[in-house]
């Protein structure tokens, strides 16, 4: 299996690190990036090629210049669940990230759609995120609602529905503040 990591500090594949290894047992790389600047808050990594049968686990470090920051581990890899996760931020501004799991299911692709309800049950905003293959997938609400006029102040509930063979296979609710 030829499997190609690319690590980047941007979504625009610009200052790409290529990793390239064809051997699938106890893979290691270490790369090291260098002083990022203030503006640069996230790490892009893309896998090209097959797609990874198992997860993909890896260990990380952060230093700042007074010596180790952080570390941790992350997994890569196909979900096996359907998820949503907690908004981010919350509470908010003016805009907030929806992020959730498809699975690898018998289909390749199932529909998506994000609902956001106000506290009394009135429906304020429909994301029709179309058909999603397997992943990891993350959408930006941006306060506002289907008329394209900022929602006041408040608590929110965001759901995600989906559907398998035409029937509801997933159905979450999660709740998020709104602060302007």
């Amino acid at each position: 299996m030829r499997m190609y990591i690319k690590f980047s500090l941007n979504n625009t594949n610009e200052g790409i690190i290529l990793l390239e290894n064809e051997d699938s047992i106890n893979q290691l790389y270490e790369v090291e990036f260098g002083r990022l600047s203030q503006d640069q808050k996230e790490l892009y990594i893309y896998i090209d090629g097959n797609t990874p049968a198992a997860t993909l686990q890896m260990n990380y470090q952060l230093f700042s210049k007074d010596g180790l920051a952080g570390n941790g581990m992350m997994q890569l890899g196909n979900p096996d669940a359907f998820k949503l996760y907690q908004n981010y931020p919350n509470p908010f501004n003016s805009q907030t990230t929806i992020k959730y799991d498809v699975p690898s299911l018998m289909v390749n692709i199932v529909p998506v759609e994000i609902y956001i309800y106000n506290t009394i049950g009135k429906l304020v905003r429909t994301i029709d995120e179309g058909d999603k293959s397997v992943g990891t997938h993350t959408v930006i609400w941006d306060g506002k609602n289907d008329d394209g006029e900022n929602v006041s102040s408040g608590v929110y509930f965001y759901q995600l529905r989906t559907k398998v063979d035409g029937e509801s296979d997933y159905n979450k609710t999660m709740k998020m503040v709104l602060v302007r």
